[in-house]
């Protein structure tokens, strides 16, 4: 997922954000260039972060081991926009993400959080099923240059439950990809779904704004 370096020096200077888990850690990485960094937090610091980027709370000071204490802070801008601040107490802010961004690391945190709580007895292997989605602008919203936009996970102890909540797990991005409000979500939901052949695990959509691809791929675990 792309974002924007705060402050911007060098001007609009790009920033990958993602997360990832092991057993019983969650990470946060984000690189810009050859540079690459990572903070791992137990699981229930994690949730903080999560709570703040869901709305919950304002702020939160997630623990992480490093003498730098870190912040995540929402914050309300002119006409309505809004971002979340990544960075040190009274210090240096390494990202930002606005509305669409903050929720789809949400949603990578909540899936990298279960994960990394998952346990099994050792030396067995179970798996879990992870959706993921990738975005794209399309049409006139490429305009400054097409550009993957990122994406999310969740992670699913069953191939059921994954697919229980596929629908739910789309309608956000046909919303984004579709800008237009009277447009039908659930019957372009439905158009999506009848359209892939039976036992498909991947699905894809062209909207107005943006075009997505959705996938649902088995994930081996072992302890």
């Amino acid at each position: 997922m792309k974002t924007i370096l705060r402050p911007e020096v060098p001007a609009n200077k790009e920033v990958d954000v993602g997360c990832g888990f092991a057993l019983g850690s969650v990470f946060i990485r984000w690189s810009s260039g050859d540079t690459l960094h990572m903070r791992e937090f137990d699981p229930a610091e994690a949730a903080k972060i999560h709570r703040v980027l869901m709305g919950e709370r304002i702020d939160a000071c997630p623990k992480d081991g490093s003498k730098d204490a870190l912040v995540i802070s929402w914050h309300e801008l002119p006409h309505g926009t809004e971002e979340w601040r990544f960075g040190i107490v009274n210090g240096e802010t390494f990202f930002t993400l606005n509305a669409d961004q903050a929720l789809a690391l949400a949603w990578g945190l909540e899936g990298a959080c279960a994960a990394a709580l998952y346990w099994a007895p050792p030396g067995k292997r179970h798996h879990v099923w992870v959706l993921s989605s990738k975005r794209m602008l399309t049409g006139d919203s490429a305009e400054n240059g097409s550009g993957q936009l990122g994406g999310c996970e969740r992670v699913f102890s069953t191939k059921e439950k994954a697919f229980d909540s596929l629908r739910e797990f789309m309608r956000i991005l046909v919303n984004e990809a579709e800008p237009n409000s009277s447009v039908d979500v659930d019957g372009v939901i439905d158009t999506i779904l009848g359209s892939a052949s039976v036992n498909e695990t991947v699905w894809h959509y062209d909207g107005t704004k943006q075009s997505f691809e959705v996938t649902l791929n088995k994930v081996e675990v072992e302890a």
